[in-house]
């Protein structure tokens, strides 16, 4: 089965960005083509098109994040239906480029009259609770910083080796500090029980590090950053993780000194970018 691709010319096309000013920004088509095959026997692949769009003039980095979220329609000049096939779960980036995969057109086509849909638009400040700063993380071990702040998300700073010695020591001690664990994972306590687990593996962790346990069923913390006093970044991606129970590596002990950036997709920090496309020539 051989198939057959279809490009066409670069269009420049308009999103519209959902805000109480219209803001517009631009993006276009940088690459379309469709794949065919021969016949309809084992192993067959339904006809496919492939259509590339390309944002232009959206803000985006580190702090201003975007993913796509949905296509809500598209359909070609003869009014069929194109499904939407990516079969894909988009992540925040900062990606300007985003392939989507639709069920092809008929051949008698000739374009795309309409393709809809929206991309979601993450700009966390801390007015809008898109972000969380902690101070002195060393002075909260044990505790869950989160509390009250975001509903149903737990996140537990934990101080390994201290944990370590009393498992090793009176079976009672550990007991009781657990329960006291127990009670700060909230409703994240189902999972109190892998704590033996990670404290009994010798690979897990490092040295120094940024211990702790996290409950966040809809994984709406997006980054964690933990910063110097002068708010440079040290670290952030996760050098061990058994479940919830993740560490970050630290060049030296937790200390005063540092500090932590939580970014959180709070609906107050994400905006609805709705994009509507229309006469997309076929070629």
């Amino acid at each position: 089965m051989k198939p057959i691709l279809r490009s066409a010319n670069m269009l420049i096309l308009w999103l519209t960005l959902t805000t109480v000013s219209a803001q517009q920004v631009t993006t276009q088509v940088s690459q379309l083509y469709e794949t065919r095959t021969s016949n309809a026997g084992a192993g067959y692949i339904a006809p496919s098109l492939f259509l590339t769009l390309e944002i232009l003039d959206l803000k985006l980095s580190p702090t201003h994040l975007i993913k796509l979220d949905k296509i809500t329609r598209a359909e070609d000049n003869l009014g069929n239906v194109l499904t939407d096939r990516s079969g894909t779960v988009y992540t925040y980036d900062e990606n300007t480029s985003y392939t989507i995969h639709l069920t092809a057109p008929v051949r008698t086509a000739t374009e795309i009259a309409v393709l809809e849909g929206h991309f979601r638009y993450f700009t966390p400040t801390l007015a809008n609770k898109g972000l969380t700063h902690l101070a002195n993380p060393a002075d909260k071990l044990g505790s869950n910083i989160l509390k009250g702040k975001y509903k149903d998300v737990v996140m537990v700073l934990l101080d390994r080796k201290k944990l370590q010695a009393l498992k090793a020591g009176p079976p009672d001690l550990y007991a009781k500090e657990r329960d006291k664990l127990k009670k700060e994972y909230g409703v994240g306590a189902g999972s109190i029980d892998e704590l033996d687990t990670v404290l009994d593996d010798s690979t897990f962790g490092s040295e120094n590090e940024l211990f702790f346990f996290i409950y966040d069923p809809k994984a709406i913390v997006l980054r964690l950053d933990i910063l110097d006093a002068e708010g440079n970044t040290l670290s952030n991606s996760a050098s061990s993780a058994t479940g919830g129970h993740v560490s970050y590596a630290l060049a030296a002990p937790l200390d005063k000194t540092i500090k932590l950036q939580l970014s959180v997709e709070s609906p107050q920090a994400v905006k609805t970018v709705s994009f509507s496309i229309r006469n997309i020539q076929l070629p």
